[in-house]
């Protein structure tokens, strides 16, 4: 069960280092001439959704700094809807440093892909970063689980704050191993303390990216249990978690 990530909207438990190290992909460079150039994404300390940031990256190759790469873009966008993905050039600030003002419009987990050509080379990585408020938790929650295997890894994202009678959204991205688990069927069981679930089925938007669009019809809290299973049935499995709902807030 240690394997299993849930992603939830709520109390920020970690904030990137300012400082990213480590790309979680990187990408094979097109053929050229030279060493590989070498990316490392550089992020203010806390960001904050409707307040402006400044998004870096540092380009070397061997050691020293690159200040005539050719382009610098960024492509940034939310966990789960990389659809929405937005587009930046970077402008070159010197010592090897490319930046671009952006201002993030809601609290979530952003994926942000920056692509250097530099001296007849490519390089492209992609990096994570929190806005706002978020919750990461292991594990799962529920008394009656089913087995899960080590291989399934769900993340699991809602709005930072959910109001009944509002539609809200519903995200989980599952990957088996390393790869996205697609065309499989995942279902939503919802339920307040002493009522029948609500069984609801999800929609594959993208691979290994199941969303669920839902209004609840009263505040209050709810459980929530995400069931996976797959066309051979060789998978049947769940997590268990809880939500809470609001009451509208007035309209201005």
């Amino acid at each position: 069960m240690n394997n299993i990530r849930i992603v939830l909207a709520g109390v920020l438990l970690f904030v990137l280092a300012a400082c990213s190290d480590d790309p979680l992909i990187e990408e094979p460079e097109s053929a050229g001439t030279g060493e590989r150039i070498n990316v490392r994404m550089l992020f203010d300390d806390d960001i904050q959704p409707n307040e402006e940031t400044t998004l870096r990256v540092e380009v070397k190759q061997a050691g020293e700094e690159v200040d005539d790469a050719d382009e610098v873009m960024f492509e940034i966008w939310p966990h789960g809807r990389s659809y929405e993905s937005t587009e930046l050039e970077a402008e070159h600030e010197g010592g090897g440093i490319y930046a671009s003002s952006f201002t993030f419009d809601e609290e979530n987990l952003f994926y942000i892909q920056p692509r250097v050509t530099a001296r007849d080379r490519q390089s492209v990585m992609l990096s994570e970063l929190i806005v706002g408020d978020f919750l990461i938790r292991s594990g799962n929650q529920g008394n009656n689980e089913a087995e899960v295997p080590e291989e399934l890894i769900a993340f699991f994202g809602a709005n930072d704050e959910l109001y009944a009678g509002e539609p809200a959204m519903l995200t989980v991205q599952v990957n088996w191993e390393d790869e996205p688990w697609t065309n499989g069927e995942v279902l939503f069981d919802l339920w307040q303390n002493g009522e029948e679930p609500d069984t609801l089925k999800t929609r594959e938007v993208e691979p290994g990216t199941y969303e669920l669009e839902h209004t609840f019809e009263t505040s209050g809290k709810y459980h929530i249990m995400i069931h996976f299973h797959d066309e051979t049935e060789e998978l049947d499995a769940h997590i268990e978690d809880k939500l809470e709902v609001f009451e509208p807030q007035p309209k201005q």
